[in-house]
């Protein structure tokens, strides 16, 4: 008799062993496909159906948390997975604008909010949340609440239908594995979407601008980018423009103020208005200010350069100076010769 219970608890610990071992596969599994993955929306089913299949569960789900048009804090079911060997029945819209603080659901929603799991019977639920078809068939859930940037975003659990389910310490921590990661991969996408929204924005502005404007790379000051007024003032197209270096366009006409103006930008990080004469690729010179800020282009540091074209009005200045110059010469000779004759007498 005891070699019988003895074997008898020597398999059941077995198989928990081998449960176990399954869930934590399944939650590096899980890590592997959320990080490697560029939106983790692609790939959230997949992860849903490892978890649920892992832990025999009935559904595996996610839901965010958001506010409804009466400003109430709701949470909707947004992905879901579904055992096909229980025979149970889901409506999705029976799980859409759930509120969160229902007076009866408290002990649920202080538990979550302060990123605690929540595992327990659906039998301390109130008749309000259970009076739906779908959800009087759960008997039992588990849910992870799910924090980016330190908010409580949303919740990813499990719930069984078919019997009330003690969970084991493992299946909650594969759920907070993956609560955790999901955080982590929203967030990161979320940054990555503001960046990429903020490039387009600076791209379009960059090729629309009537400013020439050259974008540059920091570390080795290769030419990246062009705008089509760099081109129109300079004649290089962008094919002929971007992946060189200036240096093989030949553009600066005077070495001096190139070095001067690498000097000064490695010492303060930008230029404000530096004068310089640039070479055309026809040859011609033409008298600019470099105005030259840091800014990460596909997270990368370069440099943005705007160049004003100031050609005309130094011409100008010069024929002022030298009409000033001839005029200062007229006027010496004429007092010169007004003052002779008195000289004389």
């Amino acid at each position: 008799m005891k070699d019988l219970q003895s074997k008898t608890i020597n398999k059941k610990n077995l198989e928990t062993a081998r449960q176990n071992e399954k869930l934590l596969s399944v939650a590096a599994q899980s890590a592997q496909m959320l990080v490697e993955t560029s939106d983790w929306k692609e790939k959230i089913y997949d992860v849903l159906k490892l978890l649920g299949e892992a832990a025999e569960a009935s559904h595996a789900y996610l839901f965010e948390n958001h506010v409804d048009e009466n400003g109430i804090e709701v949470s909707s079911l947004r992905y879901e997975w579904e055992n096909p060997n229980h025979n149970i029945s889901s409506h999705v819209s029976d799980f859409q604008n759930v509120p969160l603080k229902h007076e009866e659901m408290m002990q649920w929603y202080k538990v979550l909010s302060s990123g605690k799991p929540y595992y327990d019977s659906t039998d301390e639920f109130p008749e309000e949340w259970a009076n739906k078809e779908s959800r009087k068939e759960i008997k039992t859930l588990l849910d992870v609440p799910i924090f980016v940037d330190g908010a409580w975003w949303g919740v990813i659990g499990l719930d069984d239908c078919t019997r009330i389910k003690p969970w084991s310490q493992v299946e909650v921590n594969a759920i907070q594995i993956a609560a955790g990661l999901l955080g982590a991969v929203i967030k990161r996408q979320k940054s990555d979407e503001v960046i990429k929204a903020s490039e387009e924005k600076f791209q379009t502005t960059f090729h629309e601008s009537l400013v020439p404007m050259v974008i540059g790379r920091v570390s080795d000051r290769i030419i990246l980018d062009v705008n089509p007024a760099f081109t129109n003032l300079t004649g290089f197209t962008r094919e002929e423009s971007v992946n060189h270096y200036p240096t093989e366009l030949g553009i600066w006409a005077n070495q001096a103020e190139r070095e001067q103006h690498r000097e000064t930008l490695n010492r303060q990080g930008y230029l404000r208005e530096f004068k310089a004469h640039l070479r055309k690729k026809s040859g011609d010179v033409a008298v600019v200010l470099l105005s030259v800020s840091t800014v990460k282009v596909n997270l990368e540091e370069c440099l943005l350069y705007t160049i004003y074209e100031i050609t005309q009005l130094e011409n100008a200045l010069n024929e002022l100076q030298d009409k000033n110059n001839e005029l200062e010469r007229f006027t010496y000779t004429v007092s010169h010769d007004l003052k002779a004759p008195l000289i004389t007498i």
